[in-house]
């Protein structure tokens, strides 16, 4: 797998880093990951109550990430040793013992989500580990916008005038005569196989069969995606489109949420 890196494949402002010096154990980012999974399409809510109980097969899926991030051997490709999707260096504990920060837990949302989309978890893995700086770049962004609100779980499923929010991008929803707030921001990915895409790449990789992406761009806004998507519908009819201003604004308050739990007991209890 290649980044394609080129001043066209990046979207987004040079920032400072805005950290957050507290991290969180696994499973609070597990119990977190799981609440934004269940309640997202609630808006926020639990009707169902079932962000209380992590199903083990999440965890599982989430351990899977971790491993294959610690561990450079568990992928086909050879140049990871240094890169990291969910650690900022090789972890200095195991199990419940290991500490995450908000960003960390912001890229594991990713992956999780790219896994739903159908890339295999060693596609995923080495997306996340080349794209980290791009990525966390995102994350910053995001939380430089002042006044921003989670346009998901933080909406409270209420329509805003975007002349009241200057965090906010301009967009006219249906019969609405007002522009309305937008508060999205939308990762572009695309995916290509090398053969169709690249001819002269499979030289550059010799036998090893391995899939094109190119690199992530950021769009605050649905309107920018649109404008993006037309634009280049020749070369590329097709792309993964995925929102992350609402993830990157809540899942730091479901972390919150959930005590710290230690090696030898249970989260779920």
């Amino acid at each position: 797998m290649v980044i394609i890196d080129s001043n066209k494949c990046l979207y987004y402002y040079t920032c400072m880093a805005i950290t957050n010096p507290r991290v969180w154990r696994r499973n609070q980012m597990e119990a977190a990951l799981w609440r934004y999974a269940v309640t997202l399409r609630h808006w926020g809510g639990d009707p169902d109550h079932l962000a209380g109980r992590v199903p083990q097969v999440f965890r599982s899926r989430i351990k899977k990430m971790l491993n294959m991030d610690r561990d450079a051997s568990l992928t086909p490709w050879k140049d990871l040793d240094d890169k990291w999707a969910f650690y900022d260096q090789p972890g200095a504990g195991t199990g419940s013992e290991e500490r995450f920060s908000n960003v960390h837990v912001f890229m594991m949302s990713l992956a999780l989500d790219l896994l739903d989309i159908g890339l295999k978890q060693s596609e995923v893995i080495f997306f996340l580990k080349h794209t980290r700086p791009a990525l966390q770049a995102a994350y910053d962004q995001i939380h430089r916008r002042t006044g921003c609100i989670a346009p998901v779980s933080g909406s409270s499923r209420q329509r805003r005038l975007a002349r009241h929010y200057t965090a906010s991008e301009p967009i006219r929803l249906g019969s609405d005569t007002a522009q309305m707030a937008d508060f999205t921001a939308w990762l572009v990915i695309r995916r290509e196989e090398n053969e169709k895409a690249y001819p002269g790449f499979r030289r550059k990789v010799g036998k090893v069969d391995i899939p094109l992406f190119m690199k992530p761009k950021l769009f605050f806004g649905l309107e920018a995606v649109k404008e993006e998507i037309f634009l280049h519908l020749s070369g590329y009819p097709h792309a993964m489109v995925i929102e992350i201003a609402d993830r990157a604004l809540t899942l730091e308050q479901y972390l919150a949420y959930t005590p710290a739990i230690g090696r030898g007991r249970s989260a779920n209890k």
